[in-house]
């Protein structure tokens, strides 16, 4: 699992390793705040989904 955040300044950056930034990944949720916004991640495994 991993997660997206973007700032205050609009800069989206993914919290995952360079290898796993190639798989594909689905949103599973998002937490707000003032300063920043989080999207959690979970590796899509079965493509049927």
């Amino acid at each position: 699992m991993g997660y997206i955040s973007a700032s205050a300044t609009q800069e989206h950056t993914m919290a995952v390793s360079a290898e796993n930034a190639r798989k594909r990944w689905r949103i599973m949720g998002k937490t707000d705040s003032y300063y920043i916004t989080l999207y959690w991640l979970q590796e899509v495994i079965n493509f049927d989904d």
